[in-house]
């Protein structure tokens, strides 16, 4: 008899659309979203703290004035520094790893926003970047 061999081309099952994937994570109605131009208003009058949870590396090419870098792999000890009085805004380069900061950072309470579209977003609208 010839072995099983399992196909690489596997469809999910219409059973399984529920499952929770990263794409489907980024803006869920449970991780309020904002977008760039509401975030540039909100940062003028400093009601936000914005933080930005790329690699040491992408924050370098560019990030948003202000901004604080925490990679997200490193949240969880940095916790302390993150203030509770503002509304954290969550940073990244297209929004996928912000909006998992976001939940986690949603989770132990504070009050949390996600930057929709990310870095991308905030220099298709002609934003400031610092470098």
């Amino acid at each position: 008899m010839a072995p099983c061999r399992l196909s690489s081309r596997r469809s999910v099952p219409a059973s399984n659309t529920n499952a929770e994937t990263p794409e489907s994570w980024a803006y869920s109605p449970r991780t309020p979203s904002t977008d760039p131009a509401s975030l540039s208003e909100r940062l003028a009058d400093g009601s936000v703290y914005v933080l930005d949870v790329r690699q040491a590396h992408e924050w370098r090419h560019g990030h948003i004035h202000g901004a604080h870098n925490v990679p997200l792999l490193q949240l969880k000890g940095h916790l302390a520094s993150i203030p509770r009085e503002n509304t954290i805004v969550t940073v990244c380069a297209s929004g996928h790893r912000s909006a998992a900061a976001a939940r986690a950072l949603q989770s132990v309470g504070y009050e949390v926003e996600n930057l929709k579209g990310g870095m991308r977003a905030w220099t298709r609208a002609r934003l400031p970047v610092e470098r």
